[in-house]
């Protein structure tokens, strides 16, 4: 119910309870006095709730930063691999984990297993003609 009706109600039960007895009247008074204390806590709470709302809504949620990922130098690696160096000594080369040069080594056999060449300019696999 709306704040105003509910004191306009209590209001016309005061009145009526004039011609009764004084206890009836002062209880009424009591009740009178507690809900009007509880509206003014509610009416608080709900202006403090909106103006939570108004701050989240107007803060955009912040963006976690994507990692940009490396393009990755097969030729590169290959070559170093082909000469002997060791997959952790590669790694500290090109700045990686040893695991990333494991990967891309594995992805570099098996695009040559289907016919795919490393084109070092376009650093990207092609098909071969």
């Amino acid at each position: 119910m709306e704040k105003n009706k509910i004191i306009k109600m209590l209001d016309k039960a005061k009145y009526r309870m004039t011609d009764r007895e004084d206890t009836g009247l002062s209880a009424m008074m009591a009740i009178m006095e507690a809900l009007g204390y509880i509206i003014e806590k509610l009416d608080r709470e709900v202006e403090t709730v909106q103006q939570m709302a108004a701050e989240d809504s107007s803060q955009k949620p912040e963006k976690k930063p994507v990692k940009k990922r490396n393009k990755v130098d097969y030729g590169k690696i290959t070559a170093l691999y082909k000469a002997g160096w060791s997959q952790k000594k590669i790694a500290d080369e090109m700045g990686v984990t040893p695991t990333s040069i494991s990967m891309a080594l594995k992805r570099y056999k098996d695009k040559m297993e289907i016919g795919f060449v490393w084109d070092p300019e376009e650093r990207e696999f092609i098909k071969k003609r």
